[in-house]
Formats: structure tokens, sequence, C-alpha cells
């Protein structure tokens, strides 16, 4: 698993993985809102931001985009409406329009940092830490 969202999009650790046969799973899909101690990174909460609630009047967008672009998702949560919500991800697609929209979000800033494997010369994808 990797921290995979909206505002980090690891590209190269997909296309790495893809070229294997391995699939992503995106750990903190939705950004952890309500997690304690959640990095201040200069960008809004990923449920709050405006593109995302734009098209979020109309469906359930960060797990759909990942899903869509072939990520699998843990999501987290303890109420029944969104873990509800969370399973009709699949009864619907983002558009094109809506893909590219929240591909321009992406940022490379990280919610959860790995200090233990940061620095570790096996990683190959420290540039993307």
């Amino acid at each position: 698993w990797s921290t995979c969202h909206i505002y980090q999009r690891q590209k190269k650790l997909r296309s790495f993985m893809a070229d294997r046969g391995i699939a992503m799973v995106s750990y903190g899909c939705l950004g952890s809102p309500g997690r304690k101690n959640n990095p201040d990174i200069g960008l809004p909460n990923m449920l709050e931001n405006l593109v995302v609630k734009s098209i979020a009047e109309r469906h359930c967008v960060c797990l759909r985009f990942l899903i869509q672009s072939g990520i699998a998702v843990i999501p987290k949560s303890a109420t029944p409406g969104r873990i509800k919500s969370s399973l009709d991800i699949f009864a619907f697609s983002l558009s094109d329009v809506e893909m590219d929209s929240i591909s321009e979000l992406h940022s490379g800033k990280r919610l959860f940092t790995y200090h233990r494997v940061k620095h570790d010369g096996n990683y190959l994808f420290s540039e993307e830490f």
C-alpha cells in the first residue's frame, strides 16, 4: 500500500507497479481528515476542495477518482452513512472532464510521512517522498 490521493497521485510508483503487474492500494485515500495531528500541507481538506465539492454534489468523488484510476482504496469510517456512500462509488463513473479537473489537483504533498524508510537506499522513488 501507499499514500495515494488527489493531492499525491504517485505517477512514477504507479507506473513502476503496473509494469510489474502489481496493484496499488491507496492508504489515506480521503486524507484522514479526522486524524489527530494531521500535518498542515497548505492545501484544503480534500473533501472541502472546491473542485471536489462541485463534483461531489453529484458523486462520492475522491474514492471514485482513485478506483477509476485503477487504484484499490481502503476507506475508513465508523459512520454508517459514509460507509454506504463508499459502496455507492460503483454505481457511477466520473466524466473525462471531471477526472481531468481532479487530476490537476496533484501537488505532490504527503499527508503521511514514513521517516523510517524515507532515506532507505532501496526505495526507488525517494524523490516522491
